[in-house]
């Protein structure tokens, strides 16, 4: 109650209205300063700790962009005060860093380049990501009533193009050998290249590992989470049912995250003449004959 005096108090001093009832009655509900006085990052704080349903993966992600991004250009300034303004400030002084270590990055002093190793400028996809965030945090403040606008919701970012891939030509090939810098970040491989690569990796313990997704398009995580049982060898499906995921440095063999992700597969395509292959269902039985028919434990749980 001595709050609400105060409040009623201040107001009538400052501006000579009351503050808004039921304003005030959110608030109070939700056990908030009275007075307005929570910063952007301490809501930040709060929000996230309210999704209670996200997966590990998404909570780490929302916390890294907060404690990068977030905090340091909006943490200290009051959730009822934050303006679009600030919002494209963040933005403008990220963009401000990236030009600083692209510019490192082809610095003649060793030093300065050395400072920049491990860095990289932040992306347009994040950018939209940390956007996508801060607006998400807003409409929920908003419909709490601890905001009359969300201040991110006009924000214009450029769109994130992802990168184009190219194929692995010889002439690419040869600039590569030279100076060790590929084309573009997605690279894709000519039969050849790929024929060559199974015959070089045959011996290796994990060739039905690289044949299968050579061959059946898998992601990573996916190939990694499968296990002996989701081959069924009358029909040669493969059953995608878990993938196998790397957060904080730590094994988690997860669901898929939609319905259609959990899919069966016929692993059983027609032999590729440019590969030199076998189908991969024959290649997977032949490797677990090997193994005296005992399914090999997977690294942190499951079985391959």
């Amino acid at each position: 109650m001595s709050e609400v005096t105060a409040l009623i108090r201040q107001a009538t001093l400052t501006s000579g209205a009351l503050p808004d009832p039921e304003t005030v009655r959110q608030r109070y509900r939700h056990r908030l300063p009275l007075d307005g006085s929570l910063t952007v990052g301490e809501w930040l704080d709060r929000w996230l700790d309210g999704r209670r349903n996200l997966r590990l993966s998404t909570r780490t992600g929302y916390a890294c962009h907060i404690r990068l991004y977030l905090k340091p250009h909006l943490g200290h300034l009051r959730l009822d005060q934050l303006h679009s303004d600030d919002v494209h400030a963040m933005f403008e002084a990220i963009d401000v860093h990236n030009e600083t270590i692209r510019a490192a990055r082809t610095s003649v002093d060793t030093m300065v380049c050395a400072s920049v190793r491990y860095r990289k400028p932040t992306s347009v996809a994040t950018k939209r990501r940390i956007c996508s965030l801060l607006r998400g945090a807003l409409n929920t403040a908003l419909d709490r009533r601890y905001v009359d606008h969300n201040a991110a919701a006009h924000i214009e970012l450029d769109p994130a193009a992802p990168p184009k891939a190219l194929l692995w030509t010889d002439e690419r090939v040869a600039h590569w050998h030279r100076t060790g810098q590929t084309p573009s970040p997605i690279m894709v491989w000519t039969p050849e290249l790929t024929r060559a690569f199974l015959g070089h990796s045959a011996t290796d313990p994990y060739y039905p590992l690289f044949h299968l997704l050579t061959h059946l398009g898998l992601h990573c995580g996916e190939a990694a989470g499968l296990r002996w049982s989701d081959l069924d060898e009358r029909t040669r499906q493969l059953s995608i049912e878990r993938q196998l995921v790397v957060v904080n440095g730590r094994l988690h063999l997860w669901a898929p995250k939609t319905i259609a992700a959990r899919r069966g597969i016929p692993s059983t395509p027609p032999p590729s003449p440019s590969c030199g292959s076998s189908p991969t269902a024959t290649v997977v039985v032949v490797f677990r004959s090997r193994v005296h028919g005992h399914p090999k434990p997977c690294a942190r749980g499951g079985r391959r």
